[in-house]
């Protein structure tokens, strides 16, 4: 069985109805997870992970339907030096994600998420700028449904 990857749900994004927050153009830095918080290059034409919260925040995003073979959602990455899509991460954007540090059902709703290595999210109280408004099973992976409150 291959490594489980990450999965990702945007539906109350912003960037699902206007197409300019979404990002299409740059290559994955290296093998990069849906659902982790990135940062672009654009000068570069790549998207990393983020490492922590500041400057502008993108969400690893794309549409796992173009993933081969029928595999799983679970299944599915972005492979170094092929095109990524990214979305803009706006203030009130909530989006599902599994990528959290310690597992999704450590958390509870209301938890504050700060932005760790390689794009994961992670518990922080003092200083977050996403809070869980909801746990919820896609599939068969529990995902945290976050909203950016900057």
């Amino acid at each position: 069985k291959m490594a489980k990857h990450n999965i990702v749900t945007t539906s109350k994004m912003m960037g699902t109805k206007n197409d300019a927050l979404i990002e299409v153009t740059c290559s994955a830095a290296k093998d990069l997870d849906n659902g982790r918080i990135a940062v672009v290059n654009f000068a570069a034409g790549t998207v990393d992970y983020a490492a922590a919260n500041g400057g502008e925040l993108f969400l690893i995003c794309t549409p796992e339907h173009t993933r081969y073979n029928g595999e799983g959602l679970s299944e599915f990455f972005n492979p170094q030096g092929k095109k990524v899509r990214v979305m803009k991460i706006m203030q009130g954007d909530e989006f599902g994600t599994d990528a959290v540090v310690g597992g999704v059902s450590a958390l509870v709703v209301g938890d504050k998420l700060s932005v760790k290595a390689n794009g994961e999210l992670g518990k922080d109280t003092s200083a977050g700028v996403f809070q869980v408004v909801e746990k919820k099973m896609v599939g068969h992976t529990l995902v945290a449904d976050v909203r950016y409150i900057g």
